[in-house]
């Protein structure tokens, strides 16, 4: 795995467009999961697992969704 400069100021911007994408993918899977699609939702909250890094929250979000722990 590579490791983020973070005194750079271009690593920086492709770490938060990364979180960014990553929020948004969650989102998704948040707005399928109230719609009741939940076979879509679940694609969303397994894409966003791949996504995000293990120690960002989302991931811990979406692995508890995948779960059922936090489904609505």
């Amino acid at each position: 795995m590579l490791e983020l400069d973070r005194a750079h100021a271009g690593a920086q911007t492709i770490a938060a467009d990364a979180k960014a994408r990553t929020n948004n993918v969650y989102m998704l899977g948040y707005e399928f999961a109230g719609r009741g699609e939940v076979d879509e939702a679940r694609k969303k909250f397994k894409e966003c697992v791949e996504m995000a890094l293990p120690a960002d929250e989302l991931h811990a979000k979406c692995e508890r969704r995948l779960s059922g722990a936090g489904a609505q």
